[in-house]
């Protein structure tokens, strides 16, 4: 199994920002891409509210439960820096083995590119 690439999108975007890199970056890992609630084509759900700390925990959520990864490597750029720090915060207190992110300067839509 490749080693997972987690790409994070920034404020007011969505995993959009991606599109063209997430292919280049696929060779010899599994690229993942999440919108955050409110966000692209994911539910803009009314009397939510839009947190940095609620989005690391949906970062946790995607990565540990859905994708059920337990290492691998965060890119973020602009709000998305700030939940990656976050999430990565929650990794280290679960001890799995996401490092710290990158930087590159309700329910969410999430999915991977160049599945193995």
């Amino acid at each position: 199994m490749r080693h997972l690439l987690l790409l994070v999108h920034g404020f007011p975007t969505s995993s959009i920002d991606w599109y063209e890199v997430a292919p280049l970056l696929c060779r010899d890992r599994r690229v993942c891409v999440v919108d955050f609630p409110g966000f692209g084509f994911s539910d803009k759900p009314k009397d939510e509210s839009y947190t940095v700390a609620r989005d690391g925990a949906l970062l946790d959520h995607y990565v540990t439960t859905v994708l059920g990864a337990t290492s691998g490597a965060v890119v973020a750029h602009d709000r998305g820096d700030s939940v990656a720090l976050n999430f990565a915060g929650r990794c280290a207190s679960a001890n799995l083995r996401l490092p710290s992110p990158t930087s590159c300067s309700a329910t969410a839509t999430c999915s991977c590119h160049c599945r193995a």
